[in-house]
């Protein structure tokens, strides 16, 4: 794994894992505050500074534990391992204490602490584990032989039982870390898929609101898009331009030729388009441009503009072409966007009939 995929691995972990249940951590604090209780019984008036320490080391482990899930801190499991140590050595100077008063039934609480690290806790496998050996050297170093002297057959069956339990509790938080890289895995699969299918989406989205031939935006656009949009215009410019003598040009050169053209003026539109216009391929050879919050002026010289760049254009079958334009400009919640196009198509109209290449308005 790389060092970004072990940080985002991590990242996961902390969101989806350690977060979540940190609050089994301040319970478990609680229940080791709780357990004052037994100190007092088992002690006597010699477990004063020991009921005290407990009860420090929990206020200060609640309260760095608290802050630093706040901050998100990275250092939160290393955190809560140090926490946990120092607890077990707690436990076991409780119980070294209470050999010393003759009580040999104390000495089981660092299994506790195994069995919360090996059950609640989301700490990596690696923290727990170096957890619980670091709880159960001291025990071994100091508890064990003491124990031994007093009562061998029972310390025997008792150690035994604290490393079967740590051994147990190590193997569920080793299974637990398996099943949270599989959990890792599986989300980031699902989140592939689901990156992939909105990349699909867009594109199909795209697709079925693009003119194939041209690139310029096609009639489900301007209907899904564009029209939901006129109101907010304070000035509207529509314009529709059409290819003069075009299905002769389909007749005589071939429709590979036509084609050639219609893509051509296609770039070309969209090159020449002002920022914030939309063009689209309205029929065969017709294109219409809407031009938002454009006065007359702009719209009648972008409308001649286009029909000087087209006259420049040479295309595929050797000779220029040229375009008849009509325009309309008005404002939007005056009329419905329907209603300019109209008008725009029948300066188009007027604009045919007065003998091709040159523009009309509305």
């Amino acid at each position: 794994m790389s060092h970004f995929s072990e940080l985002r691995f991590r990242h996961f972990v902390f969101l989806k894992i350690y977060k979540p249940y940190i609050h089994y951590t301040q319970f478990a604090l609680v229940v080791y505050a709780a357990f004052a209780i037994f100190d007092y019984q088992t002690l006597g008036h010699d477990s004063l500074n020991i009921v005290i320490t407990r009860f420090l080391f929990v206020i200060v482990a609640a309260t760095s534990l608290h802050v630093s899930v706040k901050r998100e801190s990275k250092y939160l499991e290393a955190i809560e391992m140090v926490f946990f140590i120092f607890a077990g050595w707690l436990v076991n100077l409780v119980g070294y204490i209470a050999i010393d008063l003759g009580n040999n039934n104390y000495q089981s609480g660092v299994m506790l602490i195994m069995l919360y690290l090996g059950t609640l806790s989301r700490m990596r496998f690696s923290l727990s584990l170096t957890s619980m050996v670091t709880i159960l050297i001291p025990y071994l170093i100091f508890l064990y032989p003491r124990l031994l002297d007093m009562d061998y057959n029972k310390e025997s069956d008792h150690i035994s039982i604290v490393i079967t339990t740590m051994i147990i509790c190590a193997l569920a938080s080793f299974r637990r870390e398996k099943e949270v890289q599989s959990r890792y895995q599986q989300e980031r699969q699902v989140r592939r898929q689901s990156l992939a299918l909105t990349r699909s989406s867009r594109k199909l989205k795209q697709l079925s609101e693009t003119d194939a031939l041209t690139g310029l935006n096609n009639r489900h656009y301007l209907r899904y898009t564009v029209l939901p949009k006129v109101r907010e215009f304070s000035q509207l410019g529509v314009i529709i331009a059409d290819i003069d003598h075009f299905k002769s040009i389909n007749d005589k050169f071939g429709h590979d030729v036509g084609d050639d053209v219609i893509q051509k003026l296609g770039s070309l539109i969209r090159q020449a388009l002002p920022e914030g216009a939309t063009a689209i391929r309205y029929g065969g050879e017709e294109f219409l441009i809407v031009l938002p919050n454009a006065d007359k002026a702009s719209v009648e010289l972008f409308s001649h503009y286009l029909k000087q760049q087209c006259e420049k254009q040479r295309f595929e079958h050797g000779s220029s072409v040229t375009l008849s334009i009509g325009f309309w400009h008005g404002k939007p919640f005056d009329s419905q966007l329907k209603y300019a196009i109209a008008k725009a198509d029948m300066a188009l109209y007027n604009a045919k009939e007065s003998g091709r290449n040159t523009v009309m308005s509305a």
